[in-house]
Formats: C-alpha cells, structure tokens, sequence
C-alpha cells in the first residue's frame, strides 16, 4: 500500500490487498510510518486493476486485486 498511498506505479501483475479504513486510519507499513491512501487513489488503482475478491462489510472490505 505504500506505493499506493504515494503515488508510486505498481508493477504489473502485483497481488495486492486493499482495507477499506486505510483511507482514513492509514495502512501500516513497516518500517513506513502509517500511510493514508486517498478515496480516489483507491479507486484509481482498482480500476486499472483486476479485483478478485471482496470479502466484509460494505463499511469495511477487505479487496484482493491483480495489479496490471
């Protein structure tokens, strides 16, 4: 998510897991300190994206994708 979070490119075919609240709490990532990852880059990087699985409630889902 820090590549997310920073704007940084994902490289092709990534799997990757997305949280809902890392838009507002942030994601951790160590040794990173909490990255918070706007609601349009989210979106952004889902569409570019292959989501493969979406699983929780709508408040806090958790997204597996494929990045392309």
């Amino acid at each position: 998510m820090h590549k997310l979070g920073n704007g940084s490119a994902q490289t092709a075919s990534s799997f990757c897991g997305l949280e809902q609240d890392w838009g507002t709490t942030g994601a951790q990532e160590s040794p990173f300190v909490l990255v918070v990852v706007l609601d349009e880059t989210v979106q952004q990087g889902l569409y570019s994206s292959s989501v493969f699985h979406v699983v929780g409630p709508l408040a806090n889902q958790l997204v597996g994708f494929r990045s392309r």
